[in-house]
């Protein structure tokens, strides 16, 4: 099973309860108070889940404390996450800096319904119903429709959701706002006082309409702000998919590995490109590597494709792998266009020096291919 990497490890606490549940809550209270019996409150039967979640395009800006008197920023953006008629599927990238510096990125993935929210481990974060229980952790509603204040601002109608490790007694507080997600999370371990995790500075949404009566014009703007965004780009797309053929690019392999090692080492104590395997027929070789990335050369060894695929939802250890894997392919590309590129809405095929790419993501895996043009 692969584990979450971090850009340092000031991101341990936060990725253990922000990035894991992805929802934030909190607020002082004197006391927790349980909604025993959903039968006792008549609008709770009308709540829908879906409604507590990012609206579609939504972006949020959090604000955690270290623990050192300084605070760690993470900004995250909601997505649909299998194409724009999946109305389940959603998706939130989610970059982390300490001021200027980048730490670290993630993408989770989340099925909504008007029931639950459940992320891609199977955990069901959020229910309309008083309490439930889901992966070893119990779940309760504390507090119903409540109106807190965050830096960010007020927002009525509020509910927070109280969670228990049933192994280690942590408790997690997350208050849910509708159509913004958490704007506060708090947890408090046995015998000792509450800590704020994270709490919502800003929010602004794009695109508004994730419901269930959503309107087709609302859709219609979103692919036209997909397709500003790349018309604005400096990296053109030209097709839907790379297609496969036999043409070889100038790049060598020695040169390709060197520059992706590089890149690699700047950002981590290790290399990506190694422990290479070799096949090779009577035109080609295939060179295959660690973490389910492989190398197509002539015999000259020039390449012809890249690929890296997983089985598995895209987590940070693969967004650095990616960047550099595109950065290795081009020497003038930006660290920005490649994240432009990691980051767009739909599988775009973009060109990059002698190469056609593209990437599909889904929560049950994803694909990079780089073929020469």
């Amino acid at each position: 099973m692969k584990t979450k990497l971090f850009g340092g490890g000031v991101l341990v606490i936060l990725s253990a309860v922000l990035m894991f549940f992805l929802f934030s809550d909190g607020i002082d209270r004197k006391k927790d108070v349980t909604i025993e019996d959903s039968e006792q409150i008549d609008e709770f039967k009308n709540i829908k889940a879906s409604d507590y979640f990012p609206r579609i395009v939504t972006r949020n800006q959090y604000t955690s404390p270290n623990g050192d008197g300084t605070n760690m920023t993470v900004l995250e953006i909601a997505k649909y996450g299998v194409g724009l008629n999946n109305r389940e599927e959603r998706m939130i990238e989610s970059i982390s800096y300490q001021g200027n510096v980048e730490l670290g990125r993630a993408v989770e993935h989340y099925s909504v319904t008007e029931k639950s929210i459940k992320n891609q481990d199977g955990l069901e974060i959020f229910k309309t119903k008083p309490r439930w229980t889901s992966n070893n952790t119990e779940f309760h509603i504390s507090e119903y429709l409540k109106t807190y204040t965050v830096p960010a601002g007020s927002f009525d109608n509020c509910i927070e959701v109280t969670r228990v490790d049933i192994p280690t007694q942590l408790t997690v507080r997350m208050v849910h706002a509708p159509g913004v997600g958490i704007i506060r999370m708090t947890s408090q371990s046995q015998g000792k006082e509450e800590e704020l995790i994270a709490e919502l500075v800003s929010t602004s949404t794009t695109l508004y309409g994730e419901s269930d009566n959503q309107e087709k014009e609302d859709v219609d703007e979103l692919d036209e702000i997909i397709k500003e965004d790349s018309e604005n780009s400096s990296l053109q797309p030209v097709g839907n998919l790379p297609e496969r053929n036999d043409k070889v690019s100038n790049l060598t392999l020695s040169d390709y590995d060197q520059r992706v090692n590089d890149l690699h080492l700047k950002q981590f104590d290790y290399i990506l490109l190694h422990r290479p395997e070799f096949k090779e027929n009577d035109t080609e070789f295939t060179i295959t590597y660690t973490d389910g990335i492989s190398i197509i050369t002539n015999k000259e060894g020039f390449i012809k494709e890249v690929e890296y695929s997983q089985e598995e939802p895209m987590i940070e250890e693969d967004l650095y792998n990616i960047q550099h894997l595109i950065m290795g392919l081009d020497d003038e590309i930006t660290m920005e266009e490649a994240n432009e590129i990691l980051f767009a809405d739909e599988p775009i095929i973009y060109s990059v020096g002698a190469f056609n790419l593209a990437i599909n993501k889904s929560k049950n895996g994803f694909t990079f291919l780089a073929v020469t043009k």
